[in-house]
């Protein structure tokens, strides 16, 4: 006979009363609390209520393992910084159904309630001014245990144009210069400041077309393209001198 559904109190415990001294029950564990996976070999017990028990009471033990976690590390590959903000999407294999999490301000993430199974895992959004790691990481996941996937991002680099005089090496204040990503239609034009230079700031690595546009009346313009190419992580200086017309 069924005798019903049962749930465990706050202590883990639940007390079945007035069984039949002498009779087998079997016990099946259903559903495992909120965070535990189910005990596969032993969630179906049967034991007998003997005549001898103390005061007839018989106690049986289901262990639980609680479900697999994964903690994901966003790190600064130069210098070991955490970083915030960057997002990934996480999915079981060959799964189409994904979630999306955020790294906090420690830079790290915890997904709890997985399963015992292989997940993937890929960045879809970068931290601000790094690069983007699209690759797509497997790792996994047991009962009990937390899998940790650290994952590290390049800095975008800064591109410094110093534009000088080709005699004294002063820098030349005033000139316009066109920067092209090789590859691309987009360009920037630029001016350089009253030391002679222009940072391009936080640029995605890659090859790159700097061209003079217009020079002050002083100097002659210089019509060579030149090319540089920018390094993941390393910034990059690049000098290109003026001549100075004659008077």
């Amino acid at each position: 006979a069924f005798l019903g559904d049962f749930e465990t109190n706050e202590n883990g415990v639940v007390v079945v009363p007035k069984l039949e001294s002498g009779q087998y029950y079997t016990i099946v564990e259903s559903q495992p609390p909120y965070g535990y996976l189910l005990d596969d070999e032993h969630h179906v017990q049967t034991v007998m209520v003997r005549p001898d028990a103390v005061q007839n009471n018989v106690t049986v033990i289901f262990r639980n393992k609680p479900k697999p976690k994964l903690l994901i590390e966003k790190i600064d590959e130069a210098t070991g910084k955490k970083l915030e903000g960057a997002v990934f999407r996480v999915s079981l294999k060959d799964s189409a159904e994904y979630r999306e999490f955020t790294t906090g301000a420690d830079g790290t993430v915890l997904i709890e309630n997985l399963e015992e199974d292989w997940y993937t895992v890929q960045e879809i959004r970068s931290p601000t001014n790094y690069i983007l790691d699209s690759q797509v990481r497997s790792i996994q996941t047991r009962a009990g245990e937390t899998a940790i996937l650290r994952i590290n991002n390049n800095r975008k680099p800064n591109l410094t144009i110093r534009k000088v005089d080709e005699q004294s090496g002063n820098g030349i204040a005033g000139v316009t210069l066109r920067i092209t990503k090789e590859g691309a239609k987009e360009y920037q034009d630029v001016t350089t400041g009253a030391d002679g230079v222009f940072v391009l700031e936080h640029a995605d690595p890659g090859w790159y077309i700097v061209t003079e546009q217009r020079t002050p009346e002083t100097h002659i313009l210089d019509q060579t393209p030149h090319y540089i190419e920018v390094k993941a992580d390393q910034d990059t200086e690049i000098v290109i001198k003026n001549k100075a017309k004659p008077s």
